[in-house]
């Protein structure tokens, strides 16, 4: 929304669904994990299965905002147990580690945080794209254009 009122120049996030009105630029394809509390049954595997997602207690993030989440859920067309929603993934990471449920979301938004959360991958694996997207690249300044290379630079260097 910000971009089409151009109140920002530019925002990240993932792949926005068809029919939305900006420029996109894809910066990194990454993992989507699930997030269980230390205590989980599954917490010493290595991988957590998709379709195990319905059996459990699930805390979502930003529901019904066409988030990651959301697109996974309707492209796999799983049911989950959504106990709890939040409004931001720090919270959703919180109160999966208090042990009020599961979760799940990208690699890259858990780098630097730190708690008694175990983050999985899921089998089948499971990525996202992620990106920047402008009102406009056509239109964009050298600057905007320069930002999102070191950015683009910067992303490849992590894990």
């Amino acid at each position: 929304r910000w971009l089409n009122e151009m109140s920002v120049d530019c925002c990240f996030f993932a792949e926005p669904a068809a029919g939305t009105i900006c420029d996109w630029i894809p910066i990194r394809q990454d993992e989507l994990l699930a997030w269980l509390p230390k205590n989980h049954p599954g917490a010493g595997e290595a991988s957590f299965p998709l379709c195990a997602l319905e059996n459990e207690p699930f805390i979502i993030t930003m529901p019904n905002q066409d988030t990651e989440i959301d697109r996974l859920f309707g492209s796999r067309h799983l049911t989950p147990d959504i106990r709890f929603s939040t409004a931001d993934a720090y919270t959703t990471y919180c109160m999966v580690e208090a042990g009020l449920g599961m979760s799940l979301n990208n690699r890259l938004i858990t780098l630097s945080w730190s708690g008694d959360v175990v983050t999985l991958p899921f089998d089948p694996p499971q990525f996202v794209s992620l990106g920047i997207g402008v009102p406009s690249w056509k239109e964009a300044s050298p600057a905007m254009k320069k930002f999102i290379e070191c950015v683009k630079d910067m992303l490849e260097e992590l894990p």
